[in-house]
């Protein structure tokens, strides 16, 4: 079996974040460092009834996104007194989708037609 070896100094991008940042000129030993905290640091997971408090947006119409696959349920939680779950979401996730809302209703026929 051959074992390829490549010079630390040229390293292979495994992503396209990890290109970009050496694209725009910074260090390998920075990117490293910047892939590693990324990977490292736990999700800010939420509930949704936090998820509505936090950021002005219905339960129900987070619910609504959970259900059509716009946000995506991370996790669950149990509740122990009702029996009941709490679904778990990323913050960072509703952040994104509250200034970048989903659009509503049905496409347009110019919109059909590009599919």
């Amino acid at each position: 079996m051959v074992e390829l070896t490549q010079p630390s100094s040229e390293r292979i991008p495994v992503s396209h974040l990890e290109r970009a940042m050496l694209d725009v000129g910074l260090s390998p030993d920075t990117v490293d460092q910047v892939i590693n905290e990324l990977m490292t640091k736990p999700q800010d997971l939420i509930t949704l009834e936090e998820a509505a408090r936090l950021f002005e947006i219905p339960a129900g119409t987070l619910r609504r996104w959970v259900s059509c696959n716009k946000l995506e349920a991370k996790g669950a939680q149990n509740v122990p007194i009702t029996g009941g779950r709490r679904v778990l979401v990323d913050r960072r996730d509703v952040e994104y989708l509250k200034f970048n809302r989903p659009k509503r209703g049905r496409p347009s026929k110019t919109e059909k037609s590009k599919n």
